[in-house]
């Protein structure tokens, strides 16, 4: 629950209820809003977001980078109900593969939204191989020898909680630390991400291989 909405932002689903609503820009999604374009022109409009793979080190933070935008500007968000859209929520978006990647994507839009406030300071951090910790033994202990008990299916949720938690926290890591490298080896990359708007949008030209290889 946030601000009396239902809310599940890794698969872009929200829900404010039957009643038109003042909310904060930072809970405005890009699959269903409207701007003025002469606020979003003055904001600077959409950071660069939803690009190929290949691209991912020019990735930036989309609409969220927008809405930051409207906050630092003291601007206001309606909710409004009849404004409806069915998002429909494919079965491929549903498997731990596909949260792998979504939580290693937002790694790096948060990389990209940290060095633009931070105008341009990269932190390089200890790389991180995705693989969660096996950490809760005593939970694991009860599974295995009381498979059956009350006691034991919430240790069971609890600790299956855990494990995806941290994983998913783990690509998230690993996504971060991935954008920090490019910004921090490849000039290009830091050009990019500190460019004060994107309304001449195009992915800057380079050797492609040789990034990789970095």
């Amino acid at each position: 629950m946030h601000d009396g909405g239902k809310l599940l932002g890794e698969l872009s689903l929200c829900d404010f209820g039957e009643e038109e609503k003042r909310i904060s820009p930072s809970l405005v999604w890009g699959l269903n809003f409207s701007i003025r374009k002469k606020t979003l022109c003055d904001l600077g409009g959409f950071n660069p977001d939803s690009l190929p793979v290949k691209f991912q080190c020019f990735q930036g933070d989309g609409e969220t980078g927008l809405s930051n935008k409207a906050i630092e500007k003291g601007l206001i968000a309606f909710y409004q109900p009849r404004a409806l859209v069915y998002h429909e929520v494919p079965s491929e978006r549903m498997t731990l593969e596909y949260f792998d990647k979504r939580f290693f994507y937002q790694g790096i839009c948060n990389s990209y939204s940290e060095i633009r406030r931070n105008s341009g300071f990269v932190r390089l951090s200890k790389k991180n191989t995705g693989k969660p910790p096996f950490k809760n033994i005593k939970a694991f202990l009860n599974r295995l020898l009381f498979p059956n008990s009350e006691e034991t299916v919430k240790r069971e949720i609890n600790f299956e909680k855990e494990m995806l938690f941290t994983r998913f926290h783990a690509f998230e890591k690993a996504g971060y630390n991935f954008h920090q490298e490019m910004a921090k080896k490849v000039p290009l990359v830091l050009e990019w991400v500190l460019k004060e708007n994107y309304f001449e949008y195009s992915i800057p030209g380079f050797n492609q291989t040789r990034l990789m290889e970095l």
